[in-house]
């Protein structure tokens, strides 16, 4: 939309102006519906009421004649200063209105109006600009010299306007202003700008009357409609023109820049995608580190679950033994309790007839097997002790579950006491055999010089003994009638991976010494029988 506080419709042959007249087109467009409607707007603001109230309102002043007759609406009014925009915005009044008198009524201020105004208007001047007329013709005979097509296009004059072929201003014409067609521009006066301020307050100020500013209006409109046909002819004749070769080369220049503009774009826009590239590759590389770290994590969690799996089996299996050697042993020392009690009897009966010496060494043996009896007791609390802790140690696992880390520290608890379990068990075991031992000796002790006497047994020598030349073959080589030699483990039975078993002393081999002597079988000092000379070969 144009701004009508810019533009002047009074001052006609201003370049300025005219120009700023016919680019805005939307002045010249307007229907005749919005002029009517501005015409009774107008109407209704021309009250007498209203009119009094502001010409009481505004102060008297008497201005001076203009010193020059007075131009044609057509011309330019150069000289022609206008009121200030406050003094404009506080009045309905045209500028060419007079002002009131307070000595004369208002019918007697309107009729001297209107016959001024009529006199203004029919009285045009003939002053003309002389370089206008020469441009005018100038471009009406280059109009004339150039033939004109009818089926152009109609857009020529959105083309002229982007063009470097400039308007000139149009002249002044010499027509009669009654010929020219009716202008539908704007009703109510435009704002004049700041810079139309009188620089001295003497100059005459002028005033337009209502019917005044119409006739103004048609003039502006005739010439906006006849600069605008001629604007669509210099429109059509610069289109059958062949453009000239400093247009060409613009041309050439601007695409040649809209075509760099283009590859900077897309080199632009390559190397975005780069670097998005590269930031996505950098983001992938990320990921797949972060997911085979992901896979380690959970394959280690996978290998401590099974290796958590395998030493919960192992811990079942060792609850399981553990019941089951508390009941063998629990069953055994019952067993042995009432051996021992038979035992204990027999023996009282017997230490009766016993000498006091072997009374001293019952009393001895009776008391090693109580503490043997008592010491199983014993090693029955800690075995419940020591079950208790391993139950403390079954919930401290389950509370670590959830925690894969520590199932280490959780291997090398379970293998401690494993091996505290081991210990216990081999110390149970060793005194199982320490009670076994006693048994014996007990046995011996009371039948040392009976059951023992004149028996020998079948003994395999321990791999350190040193045998006699003279000593009895093993039970293999006699049952094969082979020779054999004094080695702790014969050569035929090293060769044939069996049993060396030799013959030897019962009372030796039970009681550790033969107080038999001479004894019923001749033998070493450690018991091994012997030949009474060397076995003969045949």
């Amino acid at each position: 939309m144009p701004s009508y506080a810019d533009d002047d419709l009074i001052s006609l042959t201003d370049e300025y102006t005219v120009t700023s007249s016919v680019s805005s087109g939307g002045v010249a467009t307007t229907s005749s519906s919005k002029i009517a409607a501005n015409r009774c707007s107008l109407m209704k603001r021309d009250s007498f009421s209203y009119l009094t109230v502001m010409m009481k309102a505004k102060k008297p002043y008497t201005p001076a004649l203009p010193p020059k007759p007075r131009v044609s609406l057509s011309v330019a009014t150069s000289g022609v200063q206008f009121a200030s925009r406050v003094s404009n915005e506080s009045s309905i009044l045209s500028p060419l209105a007079r002002p009131y008198h307070a000595d004369g009524s208002v019918a007697e201020y309107l009729q001297n109006q209107a016959c001024s105004s009529t006199s203004a208007v029919t009285s045009p001047t003939t002053e003309y600009s002389q370089q206008n007329l020469q441009r005018l013709e100038s471009m009406l005979k280059e109009l004339g010299d150039i033939q004109v097509e009818d089926d152009e296009d109609d857009n020529a004059t959105a083309q002229l306007i982007h063009s470097e072929f400039a308007i000139p201003p149009l002249p002044p014409r010499s027509e009669p202003l009654a010929a020219l067609p009716v202008r539908t521009g704007p009703i109510t006066p435009p704002t004049p700008a700041e810079s139309t301020e009188p620089q001295n307050p003497e100059e005459p100020v002028v005033r337009v009357a209502m019917h005044t500013w119409d006739a103004m209006g048609r003039d502006v409109k005739a010439l906006k409609d006849e600069k605008r046909t001629l604007e669509l002819k210099i429109a059509r004749l610069e289109k059958q023109r062949p453009p000239s070769r400093a247009y060409r080369e613009e041309e050439f220049q601007a695409e040649i820049g809209h075509l760099k503009y283009q590859n900077e774009q897309n080199k632009t826009q390559k190397a975005t995608m780069a670097r998005n590239l590269s930031q996505k590759d950098v983001e992938i590389k990320q990921l797949q580190l972060d997911l085979g770290t992901t896979r380690e994590a959970l394959e280690a969690a996978e290998s401590a679950a099974q290796t958590y799996a395998n030493i919960a089996g192992e811990r079942d299996y060792l609850h399981f033994q553990l019941s089951e050697d508390r009941i063998s042993s629990e069953r055994q020392l019952s067993n042995l309790a009432e051996v021992k009690t038979r035992e204990i009897q027999a023996l009282t009966r017997s230490e009766r007839l016993q000498n006091n010496e072997h009374r001293a060494l019952a009393d001895t043996r009776l008391e090693a097997i109580n503490t043997c009896v008592t010491q199983p007791n014993d090693l029955k609390e800690k075995y419940a002790a020591e079950h208790d802790r391993v139950n403390e140690l079954e919930d401290t696992i389950e509370d670590l579950q959830g925690r894969l880390n520590r199932v280490s520290k959780l291997q090398a608890e379970l293998s401690q006491k494993s091996s505290e379990c081991d210990r216990w068990r081999t110390r149970y075991k060793n005194q199982e055999k320490l009670v076994e031992t006693w048994k014996l000796q007990i046995e011996r002790a009371r039948n040392e010089n009976e059951s023992l006497r004149g028996a020998a047994h079948l003994v395999n020598p321990v791999p350190t003994s040193k045998l006699s030349p003279l000593v009895l073959g093993c039970t293999e080589c006699y049952t094969k009638n082979i020779s054999c030699d004094n080695k702790a483990r014969c050569r035929n039975c090293t060769e044939n991976n069996e049993k060396c078993s030799r013959w030897r002393c019962s009372l030796k081999h039970r009681l550790g010494q033969c107080p038999t002597v001479p004894c019923t079988f001749p033998h070493e000092e450690d018991g091994w029988l012997l030949a009474p000379e060397p076995r003969p070969y045949w």
